[in-house]
């Protein structure tokens, strides 16, 4: 080989080992990826039905990559969470130094979601962050990896009666109101039950639902008519209504703890509407001043009368005394 080909050969290697162990300064050149790391679990479930949050932990594992290119004694590494507004997570270690003789370092990344966290979102753990190379001050990247949260959907519902008294004629029938929402993180489909059918139907009550099954989406309420017919022979009285729920998935075997409870009165239809009419305010102050009225009439009619028949006793007596001094057998025969 010629002199000068040496000294090319030379100045060539001299700009390679300049460029690996000078801080890039001019901000075009990429970063090299120095750490790379792994989360040993694909994905986790989370079942977020019970009170309170629901945490869950993911092994992490850091590794240096050795073929860096670059004269190194040490890698510092600074972990970075991709931020989600569905889930918080907590590293067990943000900071740490990796070398040659200890290229490694595990850390856990405990994710926590709350009660309630809708099954829809599905987010997903992002754990990356940045390097720098000791002693040269290169700056360096992490090469991120992901894993998923899986949250289960759970399903629930609460029920009650719009208003929880009410009544319905013999021979007549009358519709409430019964609503119900969906307290699940998903939406679901839920059905209805008449828990006292049997008991209601000895007493001569029916009831129907124009709904007896309802789909609820997440969060979502509605309220179902109730209509309650009474037959004409019907046992007056008191009576209960009870319904409960239960979802589609979860099956009839685990009907909701919430129920929903009518307390029903059997009336005879004219007395019904005798005591429809008095229960009116209106009109019951209107009675109220209408008897008033009449019974100070009769109180009234009843001193003038009296007055009247003391009067003409007066009379009566006036007209049967005799004058003093006057013969009471008339004139003398």
């Amino acid at each position: 080989m010629s002199g000068h080909g040496t000294i090319t050969a030379f100045l060539y290697v001299l700009l390679l080992i300049c460029f690996s162990t000078c801080p890039d300064t001019t901000g075009g050149a990429p970063e090299l990826n120095m750490v790379e790391l792994e989360i040993a679990e694909d994905g986790l479930s989370f079942d977020v039905s019970f009170n309170g949050s629901c945490s869950g932990t993911f092994h992490c594992t850091a590794t240096l990559l050795l073929n860096l290119g670059i004269i190194t004694d040490s890698v510092d590494v600074v972990l970075i969470v991709e931020p989600s507004e569905h889930m918080s997570v907590a590293l067990s270690e943000y900071n740490f130094t990796l070398t040659q003789e200890d290229p490694t370092r595990e850390f856990l990344a405990e994710v926590t979601l709350l009660h309630g966290t809708s099954s829809s979102l599905q987010p997903v753990l992002t754990v990356g962050g940045s390097a720098l190379s000791q002693p040269t001050g290169t700056k360096g990247t992490v090469v991120a990896d992901s894993a998923n949260v899986d949250v289960l959907p759970f399903y629930g519902a609460e029920i009650s009666f719009v208003e929880g008294y009410g009544k319905v004629d013999q021979g007549g029938s009358s519709t409430f109101s019964l609503n119900i929402r969906n307290t699940g993180n998903s939406d679901e489909k839920f059905i209805f039950v008449l828990t006292n059918k049997d008991e209601l139907r000895s007493r001569g009550i029916s009831v129907s639902m124009e709904d007896g099954s309802i789909t609820l989406a997440e969060g979502g309420s509605k309220d179902v008519p109730v209509k309650i017919t009474a037959d004409r022979d019907a046992r007056r009285g008191g009576v209960t209504v009870y319904v409960e729920v239960y979802s589609e998935n979860n099956g009839a075997g685990s009907r909701e703890d919430s129920k929903g409870i009518l307390t029903l009165t059997v009336e005879n239809a004219g007395l019904g509407a005798i005591l429809g009419f008095f229960s009116s305010p209106v009109y019951l102050w209107g009675s109220l001043v209408l008897l008033i009225v009449v019974l100070g009439g009769l109180v009234y009619g009843g001193l003038k009368l009296r007055e009247h028949v003391g009067w003409n006793r007066a009379v009566k007596r006036m007209k049967v005394q005799p004058v003093e001094g006057e013969d009471p057998l008339g004139p003398s025969h």
